[in-house]
Protein backbone atom coordinates (compact mmCIF):
# COMPACT_ATOMS: atom_id res chain seq x y z
CA UNK A 1 0.00 0.00 0.00
CA UNK A 2 2.85 2.29 1.25
CA UNK A 3 4.54 1.78 -3.12
CA UNK A 4 1.23 2.47 -4.55
CA UNK A 5 0.87 5.49 -2.75
CA UNK A 6 4.27 6.81 -3.62
CA UNK A 7 3.60 6.25 -7.32
CA UNK A 8 0.52 8.26 -6.52
CA UNK A 9 2.35 11.00 -4.79
CA UNK A 10 4.61 11.26 -7.34
CA UNK A 11 2.12 11.12 -10.21
CA UNK A 12 -0.23 13.83 -8.58
CA UNK A 13 3.68 15.96 -8.59
CA UNK A 14 4.56 15.49 -12.38
CA UNK A 15 3.24 17.24 -15.50
CA UNK A 16 0.93 15.61 -17.64
CA UNK A 17 3.86 14.21 -19.61
CA UNK A 18 5.95 12.72 -16.84
CA UNK A 19 2.37 11.09 -15.33
CA UNK A 20 1.62 9.82 -18.70
CA UNK A 21 5.45 7.75 -18.55
CA UNK A 22 4.99 7.00 -14.96
CA UNK A 23 1.49 5.55 -15.81
CA UNK A 24 2.56 3.03 -18.45
CA UNK A 25 5.97 2.34 -16.71
CA UNK A 26 3.95 0.59 -14.24
CA UNK A 27 1.26 -0.69 -16.75
CA UNK A 28 -1.27 1.80 -15.78
CA UNK A 29 -3.64 3.35 -18.69
CA UNK A 30 -6.89 5.15 -17.94
CA UNK A 31 -9.58 3.65 -21.33
CA UNK A 32 -13.25 4.79 -21.88
CA UNK A 33 -15.88 4.48 -24.43
CA UNK A 34 -17.20 7.63 -23.48
CA UNK A 35 -16.16 11.08 -25.36
CA UNK A 36 -17.48 12.89 -22.40
CA UNK A 37 -15.21 10.94 -19.93
CA UNK A 38 -12.51 11.06 -21.57
CA UNK A 39 -12.64 15.24 -22.19
CA UNK A 40 -13.40 15.12 -18.02
CA UNK A 41 -10.20 13.20 -17.11
CA UNK A 42 -8.16 15.09 -19.81
CA UNK A 43 -9.09 18.13 -18.12
CA UNK A 44 -8.02 16.95 -14.84
CA UNK A 45 -4.80 16.01 -16.87
CA UNK A 46 -5.36 12.74 -16.69
CA UNK A 47 -4.33 10.89 -20.10
CA UNK A 48 -7.08 8.75 -21.40
CA UNK A 49 -7.67 6.47 -24.07
CA UNK A 50 -11.20 6.36 -26.20
CA UNK A 51 -11.69 2.88 -26.95
CA UNK A 52 -13.75 1.46 -30.00
CA UNK A 53 -16.86 0.88 -29.57
CA UNK A 54 -18.38 -1.59 -32.13
CA UNK A 55 -19.54 1.76 -34.41
CA UNK A 56 -17.36 2.07 -37.31
CA UNK A 57 -15.10 5.22 -36.99
CA UNK A 58 -16.73 5.23 -33.49
CA UNK A 59 -19.16 7.47 -32.02
CA UNK A 60 -18.80 11.70 -33.52
CA UNK A 61 -18.67 13.68 -30.39
CA UNK A 62 -21.80 15.75 -29.11
CA UNK A 63 -22.78 19.15 -30.13
CA UNK A 64 -21.61 22.02 -27.19
CA UNK A 65 -25.44 22.43 -27.96
CA UNK A 66 -28.17 20.42 -25.90
CA UNK A 67 -30.84 21.76 -28.03
CA UNK A 68 -33.63 19.18 -27.51
CA UNK A 69 -35.40 18.25 -23.62
CA UNK A 70 -35.97 14.69 -24.59
CA UNK A 71 -35.65 12.41 -27.88
CA UNK A 72 -37.39 8.93 -28.52
CA UNK A 73 -38.08 6.20 -31.17
CA UNK A 74 -41.01 5.25 -31.86
CA UNK A 75 -40.07 2.70 -34.17
CA UNK A 76 -38.13 1.23 -30.98
CA UNK A 77 -40.01 -2.35 -30.16
CA UNK A 78 -40.92 -0.21 -26.64
CA UNK A 79 -42.57 2.70 -27.88
CA UNK A 80 -46.37 1.76 -26.74
CA UNK A 81 -44.43 2.02 -23.57
CA UNK A 82 -42.63 5.62 -24.21
CA UNK A 83 -45.92 6.90 -26.35
CA UNK A 84 -47.86 8.26 -23.30
CA UNK A 85 -44.84 9.40 -21.18
CA UNK A 86 -44.08 11.50 -24.36
CA UNK A 87 -48.06 12.84 -24.27
CA UNK A 88 -47.49 13.71 -20.52
CA UNK A 89 -44.56 15.59 -21.06
CA UNK A 90 -45.82 17.19 -24.05
CA UNK A 91 -48.48 18.66 -22.01
CA UNK A 92 -45.96 19.85 -20.02
CA UNK A 93 -44.02 22.25 -22.19
CA UNK A 94 -41.33 19.61 -22.56
CA UNK A 95 -39.82 19.46 -26.28
CA UNK A 96 -39.96 15.64 -27.01
CA UNK A 97 -38.17 14.29 -30.67
CA UNK A 98 -39.09 11.64 -32.08
CA UNK A 99 -37.34 9.54 -35.28
CA UNK A 100 -39.54 6.90 -36.35
CA UNK A 101 -36.95 5.18 -39.53
CA UNK A 102 -33.69 6.43 -39.06
CA UNK A 103 -30.06 5.80 -39.81
CA UNK A 104 -27.54 5.17 -37.42
CA UNK A 105 -26.25 8.89 -38.17
CA UNK A 106 -29.62 10.42 -37.46
CA UNK A 107 -30.12 8.45 -34.49
CA UNK A 108 -26.70 9.76 -33.04
CA UNK A 109 -27.12 12.63 -34.38
CA UNK A 110 -30.51 13.46 -32.21
CA UNK A 111 -28.99 11.89 -29.11
CA UNK A 112 -26.40 14.67 -29.28
CA UNK A 113 -28.39 17.07 -29.50
CA UNK A 114 -30.89 15.23 -26.70
CA UNK A 115 -30.37 15.88 -23.16
CA UNK A 116 -32.60 12.45 -22.08
CA UNK A 117 -33.04 9.77 -24.01
CA UNK A 118 -37.03 8.08 -23.05
CA UNK A 119 -36.48 4.29 -23.51
CA UNK A 120 -38.47 2.38 -20.89
CA UNK A 121 -37.08 -1.35 -22.05
CA UNK A 122 -38.30 -4.34 -19.88
CA UNK A 123 -35.57 -6.75 -20.88
CA UNK A 124 -32.90 -5.91 -22.40
CA UNK A 125 -29.73 -6.08 -20.40
CA UNK A 126 -27.28 -4.09 -22.16
CA UNK A 127 -29.51 -2.03 -24.17
CA UNK A 128 -27.33 -0.48 -27.10
CA UNK A 129 -29.97 2.49 -27.50
CA UNK A 130 -28.64 3.28 -23.77
CA UNK A 131 -25.10 2.55 -24.60
CA UNK A 132 -25.34 5.14 -27.52
CA UNK A 133 -27.50 7.90 -25.56
CA UNK A 134 -24.54 7.40 -22.89
CA UNK A 135 -21.87 8.04 -25.45
CA UNK A 136 -23.41 11.14 -26.71
CA UNK A 137 -24.06 12.64 -23.66
CA UNK A 138 -27.30 12.11 -22.87
CA UNK A 139 -28.93 10.26 -19.85
CA UNK A 140 -31.11 7.39 -20.94
CA UNK A 141 -34.50 7.23 -18.78
CA UNK A 142 -35.30 3.52 -17.80
CA UNK A 143 -37.15 1.22 -15.86
CA UNK A 144 -35.55 0.08 -12.83
CA UNK A 145 -38.02 -2.96 -13.08
CA UNK A 146 -35.81 -4.69 -15.52
CA UNK A 147 -34.19 -7.30 -13.84
CA UNK A 148 -31.66 -8.09 -16.60
CA UNK A 149 -30.34 -4.34 -16.97
CA UNK A 150 -26.55 -4.09 -16.13
CA UNK A 151 -25.38 -0.05 -15.18
CA UNK A 152 -28.57 1.49 -16.19
CA UNK A 153 -28.75 3.54 -12.43
CA UNK A 154 -27.67 6.56 -11.35
CA UNK A 155 -24.18 5.98 -10.98
CA UNK A 156 -23.81 4.79 -14.57
CA UNK A 157 -25.80 7.92 -16.21
CA UNK A 158 -29.14 6.67 -16.22
CA UNK A 159 -32.33 7.80 -14.49
CA UNK A 160 -33.74 4.60 -13.46
CA UNK A 161 -37.81 4.64 -12.36
CA UNK A 162 -39.53 2.31 -10.76
CA UNK A 163 -43.05 2.55 -13.40
CA UNK A 164 -44.01 4.10 -16.12
CA UNK A 165 -46.47 6.57 -14.28
CA UNK A 166 -42.93 7.66 -12.22
CA UNK A 167 -41.41 8.80 -15.78
CA UNK A 168 -42.99 12.20 -16.46
CA UNK A 169 -42.49 13.52 -12.72
CA UNK A 170 -38.99 12.51 -12.73
CA UNK A 171 -37.81 13.61 -15.97
CA UNK A 172 -39.11 16.90 -15.04
CA UNK A 173 -37.24 16.89 -11.81
CA UNK A 174 -34.17 15.63 -13.87
CA UNK A 175 -34.43 18.66 -16.35
CA UNK A 176 -35.11 20.79 -13.62
CA UNK A 177 -31.59 20.37 -11.83
CA UNK A 178 -28.50 21.43 -14.22
CA UNK A 179 -26.18 19.89 -11.63
CA UNK A 180 -27.82 16.80 -11.48
CA UNK A 181 -28.19 16.24 -15.25
CA UNK A 182 -24.25 17.56 -15.58
CA UNK A 183 -22.97 14.74 -13.40
CA UNK A 184 -25.09 12.82 -14.88
CA UNK A 185 -24.27 13.55 -18.62
CA UNK A 186 -20.72 13.95 -18.04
Amino acid sequence: VRRQSEHFADYRAATDRQAEEKLAALGYELWTHSPGMQRAAQAGGVPCRLLGNGVPGGYPYPPAEKDIDVAWLSGNRWASLARPIVSALSERGVECADLAEASQDAVLELFGRARLVLHPLRIEGHSRIACEARAMGAVPVVLDTNPFAVGLDEAGGALAVEALTDMPGAVLDLLGDPDRLARMSA
